[in-house]
């Protein structure tokens, strides 16, 4: 279940990053939409891991992998051990998460670049036989619009 929690979490920042990014329509908005999109991401399994370390104080300091690991550490007492990890872990996680987003904006404006630029070479030939079109009535010329595409 973890596991699942954890996809879920990156692909909800992703995709916000995405939309962020198309809809933006500009490197900046994109940029800004991917990095908020990863700060509130962030922000939100901050206050969920340290809801779940405080709720859980007792239960995870009996666990003997993490008095291996107190030991380890040279730290004097569990809960500060426990503290510093879970700073750890946040921060580590901030990183991903602001790296997801902007890795999903990015994805996004790309997409609306490439149809930007498909859309504006569509309209530029439409354009360009319309008034190829055009020259050839106004000058008598019979195909006109054939000859210039």
């Amino acid at each position: 279940m973890p596991a699942v929690c954890v996809v879920m979490a990156a692909l909800t920042t992703v995709a916000v990053g995405v939309v962020g990014g198309w809809r933006g329509r500009t490197r900046a908005a994109a940029l800004c939409n991917g990095v908020w999109a990863g700060l509130v991401s962030g922000a939100v399994m901050v206050s969920g891991m340290v809801t779940i370390l405080l709720s859980n104080l007792d239960l995870l300091g009996a666990r003997a992998d993490y008095r291996r690991e107190l030991v380890a550490s040279g730290m004097t007492d569990m809960a500060t051990y426990l503290a510093a990890d879970a700073v750890a872990a946040s921060i580590t996680h901030m990183i991903i998460n602001l790296g997801l987003g902007l890795g999903g904006a990015a994805v996004g404006w790309i997409i609306i670049s490439a149809l930007q630029q498909h859309f504006a070479r569509i309209a530029g030939s439409r354009r360009s036989a319309a008034t190829m079109s055009y020259a050839g009535a106004v000058c008598g010329v019979r195909g006109a619009q054939r000859a210039g595409s």
